[in-house]
């Protein structure tokens, strides 16, 4: 059975904080509002997807993890004027599939979930072949 590393933490505890701090103590040019951070979120997004088509996360877990990202581009200081909202075009259209998602949904009674995982697979994949990402 696999175990991730931060199921294994205090969930009370901020973990995406103490692995920024960590990041940024062995990389003090990182930031998490940078390419890189958006590459590597690219990345593990990606992993996550492809749990979720072998069914080893549920509906429920997606789209909770995919809202935490979405909120964290959404709310990311990007030196943009006021009226512009960056929305990382990699992100794809899992919005409308995850609306009223609920612990009830099943891999098997959502499969218009399935449908844009798959595309959004192809969607992340296509953005991380751009040789600027390399």
């Amino acid at each position: 059975m696999e175990i991730e590393f931060f199921e294994l933490l205090d969930s009370a505890v901020n973990q995406a904080s103490l692995l920024l701090q960590l990041i940024q103590a062995t990389d003090t040019s990182f930031s998490a509002d940078s390419v890189e951070a958006e590459v590597l979120t690219a990345r593990y997004f990606l992993k996550l997807l492809e749990h979720y088509q072998n069914g080893q996360i549920s509906p429920f877990d997606l789209c909770r993890i995919f809202n935490n990202i979405e909120i964290g581009f959404m709310g990311a200081a990007r030196n943009l004027p006021v009226n512009i909202a960056y929305y990382p075009t990699w992100l794809g259209n899992l919005y409308n599939a995850c609306d009223w998602c609920d612990e009830t949904w099943t891999l098997e009674d959502n499969p218009h979930l399935l449908i844009e995982v798959e595309k959004q697979i192809q969607n992340i994949k296509d953005w991380l072949s751009n040789p600027i990402f390399r």
